[in-house]
């Protein structure tokens, strides 16, 4: 807990810590809108790796945010060996952070690299819970004890961080910011493929773990029965790396699908997300940018637990195996759990989530 000499009300300067992945960023961004209630006036920053900074860029609660391009720069010096380099640039943008003379840094990570950026930026106090790994609360001088009973969700368990600021807890506000130039991507899209806003379902299959990803033929079986069954059209999203994926999955569907992968930015991606009905996908990114926008979800789990990630809401379903123990691991041979999740299952909660319109053709 904090020390006798720590005030509350004399924080003018906050940096927040939280660099990867993008559902992570996502999910921890109503700290900074909770920040902002409390200190107004404060100059608040986030640091976020580069893969994430897109959910994060142009959030109207904060001042600035640094991108720390750790994993390009360890990329380069495997292929360079220019360590003179390598460390210039560490040096710079630690130099940058302790320039900004913050009062407090809050290590939303709780690993050893965010750790070690809150000690180095200088920042008076350093707050993370005591549950965390690689040591990281060795670097801390506030450290919290998390309530396990009220912060199940990893969303409440964010701000749950803030409660020592006497900051509520309550009323949580996820953000993705998008600007006009963002949605002209979508409103083009939209009108050079006859689509209309509202009246198509997303299905986004790729996931970072491979034990998270639902079958190529599952997510073709699925989109065929929307097609015919509700006479809604299907697009298909992913990063540049997800095309053979996504590629396999028009292969096997037995309608048409568009195929949107490694043509959006994050952004543009979040603008498709957001004209759609609905978005089918499993415990990705996108899933949570879904949530942020408003967008209704059908969200497959598999070793990750929906209690703890899923979306929260009436217009968001999350579907899990009924025996699965939410191992958390990235790789598994047979993926029992997913193969449990059946396409007739995901189409019927899809029925459940959508206007009458569409549910009366179930």
């Amino acid at each position: 807990m904090p020390s006798n000499s720590f005030n509350t009300d004399k924080i003018h300067r906050i940096l927040v810590i939280k660099l990867s992945s993008i559902g992570d960023v996502i999910q921890s961004s109503p700290v900074a809108d909770k920040l902002r209630k409390r200190y107004p006036n404060a100059i608040i920053d986030w640091i976020v790796e580069t893969k994430s900074k897109d959910v994060i860029i142009g959030n109207s609660n904060l001042d600035e945010v640094i991108v720390w391009k750790r994993k390009e720069w360890v990329e380069e010096l495997k292929k360079t060996w220019d360590y003179c380099l390598f460390f210039q640039r560490i040096a710079t943008i630690f130099k940058h952070l302790r320039q900004r003379n913050y009062d407090l840094a809050i290590d939303l990570q709780g690993l050893f690299r965010s750790a070690l950026v809150a000690w180095l930026s200088g920042a008076l106090w350093r707050v993370c819970y005591t549950d965390t790994g690689e040591f990281s609360p060795l670097f801390a001088n506030i450290k919290i004890q998390p309530n396990y009973e009220r912060d199940i969700h990893v969303k409440y368990r964010y701000v749950g961080l803030l409660q020592f600021l006497g900051i509520d807890t309550t009323n949580l506000r996820m953000q993705m910011p998008l600007s006009s130039s963002d949605r002209e991507f979508a409103n083009n899209f939209l009108t050079q493929n006859s689509l209309t806003s509202k009246q198509y379902i997303v299905l986004n299959p790729a996931t970072s773990w491979q034990s998270k990803c639902w079958p190529a033929d599952f997510y073709a079986h699925v989109g065929d029965l929307i097609i015919s069954r509700l006479q809604l059209p299907i697009v298909i999203l992913g990063a540049p790396n997800d095309q053979s994926l996504v590629k396999e999955i028009k292969d096997k569907m037995g309608k048409s699908a568009f195929d949107l992968a490694g043509q959006t930015t994050l952004k543009e991606l979040a603008t498709v997300i957001e004209q759609a009905a609905l978005f089918i996908g499993g415990d990705t990114g996108p899933l949570y940018i879904a949530e942020a926008i408003g967008t209704a979800t059908v969200s497959i789990f598999g070793p990750t637990d929906p209690a703890k990630h899923a979306p929260i809401g009436s217009q968001h379903i999350a579907l899990a195996a009924q025996n699965c123990k939410f191992c958390y691991k990235g790789f598994c041979a047979d993926k029992r759990c997913m193969l449990e999740i059946t396409p007739e299952q995901v189409y019927d909660a899809v029925t459940q989530l959508l206007p009458n319109k569409y549910a009366n053709e179930k």
